[in-house]
């Protein structure tokens, strides 16, 4: 090996352990400070929490007041979504309105406090989420780039004209680099857009409330999941298969043995996407039915004692 190969190597080492070092550097000190301020954020919220047992009425609006700059203040016109604490701006909204009863005050404050629990509980599951989700991410993103060069690997070798380093073996080459990249980003791109409709569909509402979500409109959410978690990969290996056999490749056996293993790598890859949304819906399921379940009790006990009330005033007028 030449010193003029030897340098290059070595520079090229370099530059690439340097971007990988600033990129490393850079995620580590942004994963730091949220979860820094994260923990700030927790302990507000549990102190306001903890300030609220016994709290007159007036202290309760001005712990409603901090609270205000705590949670999501697109729950409280915007959104509806239980994720943009909805459920705990209407609560905010029935204390705060002219004519709320006073007779309800500690059970409101009860109410606020298990939505104030729930939430720090969702919000840690999440932080937990997001740095497995970073790992998954990674190990995503290394299976799609194994897959892509399995394939691309088995051209360079295999394909003649790209083995004897003629223009044309070169231009064919490239165009097939271009149009794998290109497909695995376009799914990449899918999978991020699939994340955002999933959190659309199973997102809790106020109104609408999760728990009345029938299990067969579940199933055919997860009947399409697995649709699609087979779907992509077999489309995947077929537009491999494709592109090769439009650029006049000879489909020989380790050519067509690599397009299997890049198509077995992308569906691992699309798998570990599925069980992760998959996951993810049933940590917000859990989160939304607990909130519907505290709403139900609570609008079961303000009914039952305006009821008992309207039977004593019923009785008295009777005497």
């Amino acid at each position: 090996m030449g010193m003029d190969t030897f340098w290059g190597s070595a520079v090229a080492a370099a530059i690439i352990s340097g971007l990988i070092t600033i990129v490393t550097t850079t995620k580590s000190n942004t994963l730091k400070y949220i979860t820094k301020e994260r923990s700030v954020w927790r302990e507000k919220i549990r102190e306001c929490s903890e300030k609220l047992r016994g709290a007159s009425y007036q202290d309760t609006i001005k712990i409603c007041d901090q609270l205000k700059d705590r949670i999501n203040a697109m729950g409280k016109r915007v959104s509806n979504r239980y994720s943009d604490d909805a459920h705990i701006w209407k609560i905010i909204n029935e204390l705060e309105s002219d004519n709320f009863d006073m007779k309800n005050l500690n059970r409101y404050q009860l109410v606020l406090q298990e939505y104030l629990s729930l939430l720090l509980k969702w919000d840690w599951e999440k932080a937990k989420k997001e740095v497995n989700g970073k790992k998954n991410g990674a190990f995503q993103c290394i299976l799609w780039i194994a897959s892509a060069l399995t394939y691309l690997m088995s051209l360079y070798y295999e394909y003649t004209p790209m083995s004897e380093h003629t223009k044309t073996g070169w231009a064919v080459f490239l165009a097939c680099v271009t149009l794998t990249t290109l497909a695995v980003l376009l799914i990449l791109c899918l999978e991020k857009q699939q994340h955002e409709i999933y959190e659309i569909r199973f997102v809790g509402h106020v109104v609408e409330k999760q728990k009345k979500v029938s299990w067969v409109q579940r199933g055919l959410v997860m009947a399409g999941e697995v649709i699609i978690a087979c779907f992509i990969p077999i489309g995947y290996g077929v537009f491999l298969l494709y592109i090769t056999q439009s650029f006049g490749i000879g489909i020989t056996d380790t050519i067509g043995v690599c397009i299997i293993d890049a198509t077995i790598l992308a569906a691992f890859a699309i798998l570990m996407h599925e069980l992760d949304m998959s996951e993810y819906s049933k940590q917000y399921y859990n989160y939304a039915s607990a909130i519907d379940m505290i709403q139900s009790e609570m609008e079961e006990k303000i009914a039952g004692n305006r009821k008992k009330f309207t039977e004593l005033e019923y009785y008295i007028k009777q005497i």
